[in-house]
């Protein structure tokens, strides 16, 4: 593992439990490596062809991981005074007390102080950026650093002046940041787009704030960072911050790009090639000039055949070329556009086939891997891809970037006209790799003007992906507590006073994680339900509404690509995980779709016992959005209860096509095996084994022993599963 802490943290990989961690089941599913030959896929490889994981290695790597403990917690390194880089005196990353714990009214308070220091005109200009919720939550400064950068690299490039832009930190550590709306080129309008947008405005019991929002004329003075990279660097936030007009003939307008002069003058670049990164098909790449520096589009496509071959039909799009187009243009089904902002940063726009606008490009023709849903997002999905601005393809060298060229000169079917057009346009050697490395340089000089590195990463993330993926992220208590405003006790002890439904969620938050999209649809009620100071969440769209702020101006957060679903959450917990011997424990779940439910305990020892499905219920069908206990008034029939001393995990895993555990047919309600790859075999050979697992008791047996739980069948279609894990420690 190159760093275990960041895979445990971003709960990549659970230690102990291979199949509960997402790099297993991405590897086991076929999704990962993704650096494997082309030959691959075709059945030409050859040993020099690198095709992914053997069955050994996978065997291996399972072994590993589920022999894998649990990362020791590290002291963090901090500076022994602010703003040196000296390292200082080591100190643990420990919860912050309500000492050092900075809350929103302590926010409220900077601001106020800095807005004082400023004339009228000055401060009705200024709003603010805060990170300190994730300081709070106990981000490492390492990371706090990235996300600092990344939110300047944001802020440039939705700017539409010419002058790069650096944010002020008005704190010590750096986590409230004041920018000014002027140098930007944003109207006081823009923000309150943003801010129509925000699932956590917060409107504060306390005068400081009313005074703040009258000077700046705004409901929402400060936002979350964090929540600003995920929303206003994707759709449709981003198309309207940068005012991106809906088709691709409109956005060359806007910027001065006239094509079909240049394609009449041979005044564009072009390099294609059949391997991109990018797309399983060819591609294009085609330079333009204009007066900010350059527009850059590529051309992609669905398919390798027929109009979609660039080494055959190289004169595209349709009517570029005059007639010539037309027996030797391609048609190509999408592309992307990358421009540099008058600050020289970038800018990004994805078009169907037809020139229109999209969010989203199809997976059939392109895929980001480092995105949850493998879309192509505009925004997103265009800063990851090209950290360093336009970009070398990484299979081809600048020497021999494009492959058209050279084969089309010396095509038998291509007339001599078309040979022309393809030797102006198609740069000889070197010539074209030079070009595009010379706008990379512009690039990292725009930022290095804004003080930020083009090399700034977060273990190998681009720095706004990270600081967005950090938003994306699920909650554990100190994170949502601290969002929340409070600390981690704090919000944990005002969950039990309030009881129902947030103690429940306290169950949740301590021993497994909350989904970033159900917690903010639980926001508003849980802040006011919490809240002991007169303060009120608004409801999304609340804002929006009082503005007068347009509806499509409303993000649609945590809104994943229609054309691929990977996963779904499962909440999962346990009545309790700290248990003495003989203690009753009851399991509840709750899944967003309809599933197949399995529940598995595996000891200290490796003994596996499978607890549901069993002889009681052995249809493991339940229903999306019910409540389910386990065991509880739909599972009855008997009682489970803390075995001898020790630890024992119980995986929940949901599979929305078909049982992942068939129940054994014969005298045993619940079957045991002697570890988790005899579990697998006895799917198949039906043995039996035995061990110590939590305690079953039968009750009077059930009226329906073989009924289903939930009777409704589930539709056919590709699996998908959801897995969770509690630990039960047993004294």
């Amino acid at each position: 593992m190159l760093d275990e802490d960041q895979l445990v943290r971003h709960h990549k990989l659970v230690p102990g439990n291979a199949d509960g961690s997402e790099i297993w089941l991405a590897i086991a599913k076929g999704d990962m490596p993704k650096d494997t030959a082309d030959a691959c896929s075709i059945g030409t490889a050859t040993d020099a062809d690198y095709c992914g994981l053997s069955e050994q290695e996978k065997s291996a790597l399972h072994h590993a991981l589920d022999a894998l403990q649990a990362p020791t917690p590290q002291p963090q390194v901090v500076a022994s005074e602010p703003g040196k880089p000296d390292g200082g005196s080591a100190a643990p990353n420990t919860a912050p007390t309500a000492s050092t714990f900075t809350t929103d009214r302590d926010i409220i308070r900077l601001i106020s102080d800095d807005v004082a220091q400023a004339n009228s005109t000055d401060a009705a200009s200024y709003r603010y950026l805060t990170l300190t919720h994730l300081k709070n939550a106990g981000d490492p400064e390492r990371d706090l650093q990235v996300y600092r950068s990344a939110m300047t690299k944001l802020l440039n490039s939705l700017s539409t002046v010419s002058d790069a832009f650096t944010p002020t930190a008005i704190d010590p550590a750096k986590t409230v940041y004041r920018i000014d709306l002027r140098r930007l080129g944003w109207s006081r309008a823009t923000w309150d787009r943003i801010v129509a947008a925000d699932p956590y405005v917060t409107l504060y019991n306390n005068s400081q704030f009313k005074a703040l929002q009258s000077d700046l004329n705004t409901n929402a003075p400060f936002i979350h960072a964090d929540w600003f990279a995920f929303t206003a660097a994707r759709p449709p936030l981003y198309y309207t911050i940068l005012d991106l007009p809906r088709t691709k003939k409109e956005l060359q307008a806007k910027l001065g790009v006239d094509s079909t002069r240049d394609f009449a003058e041979r005044r564009v670049e072009r390099a294609g090639f059949q391997r991109s990164g990018v797309s399983d098909n060819n591609r294009l790449i085609e330079r333009h000039a204009m007066s900010t520096g350059a527009y850059w589009e590529s051309y992609d496509f669905g398919a390798n055949g027929d109009r979609k071959s660039l080494f055959e039909f190289p004169l595209g799009p349709a009517g570029a070329f005059g007639d010539i187009s037309d027996r030797f243009g391609f048609a190509q089904d999408g592309g992307e556009i990358i421009f540099n902002l008058p600050n020289g940063f970038h800018a990004y726009y994805l078009t169907d086939g037809k020139g229109n606008r999209l969010d989203i490009g199809p997976t059939r023709i392109v895929r980001d891997p480092s995105q949850r849903d493998s879309a192509v997002t505009n925004g997103i999905s265009c800063m990851g891809c090209h950290d360093k601005g336009i970009k070398l393809n990484p299979f081809r060298s600048r020497d021999t970037l494009d492959q058209v060229r050279g084969l089309a000169l010396k095509s038998g079917t291509l007339p001599s006209d078309a040979k022309e057009i393809v030797a102006e346009i198609f740069p000889e050697g070197d010539a074209f790799g030079r070009r595009l490395e010379s706008d990379a340089k512009h690039y990292a000089e725009a930022l290095a003007a804004s003080g930020v590195s083009v090399s700034s990463n977060l273990d190998g993330v681009e720095m706004i992906n990270a600081l967005s993926k950090r938003f994306e992220d699920p909650l554990k208590m100190r994170l949502a507590a601290a969002e929340v405003g409070m600390t981690e006790a704090a919000f944990s002890d005002r969950l039990d006073a309030v009881g129902g439904a947030s103690h429940d969620l306290r169950l949740r938050l301590e021993q497994d994680v909350v989904p970033r999209d159900q917690f903010v649809a639980l926001y508003a009620s849980l802040v006011n339900a919490v809240n002991e100071n007169g303060d009120k969440a608004v409801p999304l769209g609340t804002v929006a509404e009082q503005s007068g702020t347009t509806p499509d101006a409303v993000a649609q957060l945590g809104k994943k690509s229609p054309q691929v679903t990977k996963t779904f959450d499962l909440a999962f917990v346990a009545s309790a995980t700290d248990l003495r011997i003989g203690d009753l424990i009851t399991f509840t779940l709750r899944s967003e779709q309809p599933c197949f439910l399995s529940l598995i305990d595996t000891d200290d020892k490796g003994k596996v016992t499978v607890l549901f499905p069993n002889g009681f219920h052995p249809d493991s069908r339940i229903e999306a959005g019910t409540t389910v206990a386990i065991p509880g008034s739909t599972v009855a029939g008997f009682r489970l209860r803390a075995p001898e001393a020790g630890t024992d995990r119980v995986t929940a895993t949901c599979n929305t096509s078909f049982p992942d555990l068939a129940q054994k047919q014969g005298g045993e309600k619940f079957a045991s095996y002697d570890s988790t790859r005899s579990l697998i075999a006895a799917q198949t050979d039906q043995r039996k084994h035995y061990t110590r697992s939590l305690k079953v008791e039968s009750d009077a047996e059930p009226a329906s022993p073989t009924g289903p739980l939930i009777a409704n069948p589930i539709e056919p279609g590709v699996p998908i599963v959801a897995q969770k894990s509690v630990v039960l420690n047993i004294h």
